[in-house]
C-alpha cells in the first residue's frame, strides 16, 4: 500500500478541471465568443498537454521539442490538412506520419471533436 501512494498523489494531482488551472483559465479569457466550446474541449481533453495553449506545439508534454508537433497556427505545418474535416479525421484516427503518431481519440464524442476541430482550425485562420 506504501508503495501506492505516490501514484495516488500523481492521479488525484490530474482530477481537476482543466480550466480551472490559472494558465488555461487567463488563456480563455482572450478568446473569441465562437472560440471558446471548441478551446474548452481542447482543454478538457488535454490537448494542450501536447499542443499548447494557443496550438503551437510547446505544450509540457513536449518540453523541449523532443517530438515534432505541428503548429496549428500555420497551416503548413499540419500534416493531414487543415480543413476542419481533416482535423477531425486527424482527431478520431490519429496521425502516423512525422517524428511521433499522435494517437486516435475516438473516445472524444463526434460533436466534441467537431468543436475541437473548428477550434485548431480557427488558429491558423483568424
Amino acid at each position: 500500500m506504501i508503495r501506492c501512494f505516490p501514484l495516488v498523489l500523481v492521479l488525484f494531482a490530474f482530477c481537476g478541471d482543466p480550466l480551472e488551472e490559472p494558465a488555461v483559465a487567463k488563456y480563455r479569457e482572450g478568446l473569441k465568443a465562437d472560440q471558446l466550446q471548441g478551446f474548452d474541449a481542447y482543454a478538457r481533453n488535454n490537448c494542450h498537454g501536447c499542443h499548447g495553449l494557443n496550438g503551437d506545439g510547446t505544450g509540457p508534454l513536449n518540453a523541449g521539442h523532443r517530438y515534432s508537433i505541428p503548429d496549428f497556427r500555420n497551416a503548413d505545418t499540419f500534416r493531414n490538412g487543415s480543413d476542419v474535416s481533416s482535423i477531425q479525421h486527424s482527431i478520431e484516427f490519429g496521425v502516423k506520419n512525422g517524428k511521433t503518431g499522435m494517437q486516435a481519440y475516438q473516445n472524444i464524442p463526434v460533436e466534441k471533436r467537431e468543436k475541437i476541430a473548428e477550434y485548431i482550425h480557427s488558429l491558423a485562420n483568424p
